[in-house]
């Protein structure tokens, strides 16, 4: 196995293998009999070879194989001076993970084993195996699209089929197979190109076909789990409301007194946080109940899902105490990224949260769907990891047959705008001709690159302008960057960054009590405290900034945390948009404003004299919302009748309303003419879908249509006849007006 330059010489051949001679793992001797004992043990020579051998290894592990934790270590043992890259398509994979790695070769995280995730980098010069989210390794291909600081690339878990991992696969097809002319040769990269990168393909999935078809020259290797029966449970009848039902479930295997851990399927954070409450009050009202058991008597509940803390999340792989289980109740991040020793028992809802964007209508939907086949046999299996166990399906049998066989990748059902500029900054010109080992629609793509165009991300050409590369290099929404470029452009970049650092943030802001009076009086005092007649993405920057200064102003550790608390807010995604904030600061502090300024210095002074009339306050706020506009300028709605919306420029012929949780909807001087919105949204909760509704909604005063994006809203380009051309008509004519 080498790496030769394309224009060099070979580099110089690897070592041997330096495994001890007693043919046994590295690490301590219980570490070291785990090691071994672990299937992908015995098909270590072949893997190897395989890798030596081939540019593209495709390696199918199934369950408690070890494929994660040991294949990159084989390599690295092998191999000790080679760079290798691990992706994970989550941050809490990629950190457990390379926690584990460490710890099995005795060796401190951050030394010859670490990782790096979104604010947390835990590698050094010394590092060799780094694990990664995906995004990570996207980052470093926008910068070096060839990887040339890379040896061995390692992409697990590729079955959940998220962008981020058809964008690489596609890329590890251009890079093995060295068809560099996918790539721009107007924008060609200035470096040298690398041949020789292994890539290796990992997969829990014995679903294969779609990969070995993409790379048709790969070597093939499958390696049977460590799997124990598993006994199907299936409920007589549709369950009514698989929370509760989850929740009932757990309390019977647990009254039960049968040893193991218990492993709970739901959809989201919010379903979790649900069940979790209605267990903890199930077990408080039969504290003094006679249960006979022979098992463990106390139950310790523990949630699983991306936006916890780190040391949340290391909470659920702690075996538990004396005469104690744990019940774990997970978003799918536990049906393949995350191993949880001692689960013998899973608890599965039948349900996931699936986003799907339609191009025509702009309209994204975020609806509680029913898992795949694929998805339920993941599920099933982490019960049979350590021991014989049990899952209970609260689906029918027949539901279960009546499943789609795998889930439908992401790339084909999300919204393509981040996709396109991240392409684009890797010199990929022409996006529809790209590898895609599922394409998306062509419709999808182009009504991407025609938003991306609209932004100013792109030339007619089809190339990054000065503001699109600007733009690629923050790890948002395309929208979101380009209102954190107009910040600087009108003064106020750090004050559009909190906003955007709350709406990137993967947690919900507000704490929504369960009891509907409660509720009720938590949002009135929200309102009171923070809201603002502009609309939300202000109240959002008032609740950023107090709680920035509840935080400066700490005189006890958790003050800032006791004060969100208070709030109805949530401690952890305030805590996570503060960190977003400093990583966007720091972006957008190397950012020469010369670079970004798009607006005429008579609109500019237009603009100014359009405010000269309000207060200071309300001067910052209206640059604030200038900012977020010149983002969202093709979110834009108009107010019809009553509560009915129609969106500006839309294909959708429907009205639209309000979220009920908009602050514009309880504002007193009544629904604004025009607005903008964060998302326009379908949603539903497993059982019945909701109308569309428009979330985050701020208002947009007259004058901004022509001084922000007149040609944009220049009502020569509206459907003739229609009535938003006949408004916009009146809009420039008024906003003409000496």
């Amino acid at each position: 196995m080498s790496r030769k330059h394309a224009t060099g010489s070979p580099t110089e051949d690897l070592p041997s293998p330096k495994f001890p001679k007693s043919d046994m793992p590295s690490g301590a001797p219980s570490l070291a009999a785990h090691r071994a004992a672990l299937p992908t043990w015995g098909a270590r020579s072949k893997i190897l070879q395989l890798i030596e051998n081939t540019e593209v290894t495709i390696i199918v592990g199934e369950t408690g194989s070890g494929k994660t934790t040991q294949i990159p270590q084989y390599i690295h043992e092998r191999w000790p001076d080679k760079s290798i890259i691990c992706t994970q398509p989550r941050r809490v994979a990629a950190m457990s993970v390379a926690n584990r790695v460490a710890h099995e070769m005795g060796t401190p995280l951050g030394g010859e084993i670490g990782y790096a995730v979104r604010f947390d980098d835990q590698t050094s010069e010394h590092t060799k195996v780094r694990y990664v989210t995906e995004g990570i390794l996207l980052k470093e291909a926008m910068d070096d699209v060839f990887l040339s600081k890379y040896d061995v690339v390692v992409m697990d878990e590729v079955h959940e089929r998220g962008v981020n991992t058809d964008l690489l696969l596609g890329l590890m097809k251009i890079l093995a197979s060295r068809q560099y002319g996918i790539f721009s040769a107007s924008d060609a990269p200035r470096q040298t190109r690398m041949e020789g990168l292994k890539v290796v393909i990992m997969s829990a999935t014995l679903d294969s076909d779609c990969f070995r078809s993409f790379f048709p020259s790969a070597a093939y290797l499958h390696v049977s789990g460590r799997m124990f029966p598993v006994n199907m449970h299936y409920l007589p009848d549709p369950c009514a409301d698989y929370i509760e039902g989850a929740a009932e479930k757990v309390m019977d295997i647990h009254n039960s007194g049968k040893p193991g851990d218990i492993l709970v399927f739901l959809p989201g954070e919010e379903e979790i946080e649900d069940c979790c409450a209605r267990i903890e009050q199930k077990l408080i009202e039969q504290r003094d109940g006679d249960y006979p058991r022979s098992g463990p008597t106390d139950l310790l509940v523990l949630r699983a899902y991306s936006a916890l803390p780190p040391h949340t999340i290391e909470l659920i792989f702690d075996p538990p105490g004396a005469n104690e289980r744990k019940v774990v109740v997970s978003t799918n991040i536990a049906e393949t990224s995350v191993t949880i020793e001692g689960i013998c028992f899973v608890v599965d809802s039948g349900f996931c949260k699936s986003k799907e964007f339609h191009p025509q209508s702009r309209l994204e939907s975020l609806l509680v769907t029913p898992i795949s086949q694929a998805s339920a046999k993941q599920r099933a299996g982490r019960a049979g990891r350590t021991q014989s166990g049990e899952c209970f399906r609260l689906y029918t049998e027949s539901a279960f047959d009546e499943l789609r066989q795998t889930t439908v990748p992401e790339v084909c059902r999300s919204n393509l705008c981040s996709l396109v500029l991240t392409m684009k900054q890797m010199h990929i010109h022409n996006i529809l001709k790209f590898p895609y080992i599922d394409a998306p629609s062509s419709s999808a793509l182009i009504h991407a690159l025609e938003i991306v165009h609209t932004l100013g991300a792109l030339n007619d050409a089809g190339d990054l302008t000065t503001i699109g590369h600007k733009m690629a290099k923050f790890p948002l929404d395309a929208s979101l960057s380009r209102a954190l470029l107009a910040g600087i452009e009108f003064g106020v970049e750090k004050d559009v960054s909190a906003v955007v650092a709350l709406l990137s943030t993967s947690s919900k802001i507000f704490v929504v009590p369960r009891d509907k009076a409660m509720k009720r009086a938590a949002n009135d005092a929200q309102l009171r405290a923070f809201g603002h007649r502009f609309g939300d993405h202000i109240m959002l920057h008032r609740i950023f900034e107090a709680y920035r200064e509840a935080g400066r102003h700490e005189t006890h550790r958790n003050e800032a945390q006791r004060w969100a608390r208070s709030q109805n807010l949530n401690h952890r995604a305030l805590s996570n948009a503060q960190s977003i904030w400093k990583q966007l600061n720091s972006i957008l502090s190397r950012i020469d404003p010369a670079d970004v300024c798009t607006i005429s210095q008579e609109r500019m002074e237009r603009i100014t004299e359009t405010l000269a009339h309000d207060s200071a306050a309300d001067q910052h706020y209206q640059r604030i919302l200038l900012s977020l506009f010149a983002g969202h300028i093709c979110n834009v709605a108009h107010h019809k009748s009553k509560k009915d919306y129609e969106l500006v420029k839309n294909k959708a012929k429907f009205a639209v309303q309000l979220h009920q949780g908009c602050s514009l909807t309880r504002s007193s001087s009544g629904l604004p003419d025009f607005l903008f919105y964060q998302e326009a949204v379908l949603t539903s909760n497993g059982k019945s879908a909701s109308s569309p509704h428009l979330r985050t909604c701020s208002v947009v005063k007259k004058e901004w249509f022509h001084a922000v994006a007149a040609d944009y809203f220049d009502p020569s380009t509206m459907e003739d006849g229609s009535h938003t051309q006949a408004v916009f008509k009146r809009v420039f004519r008024e906003s003409r007006r000496p």
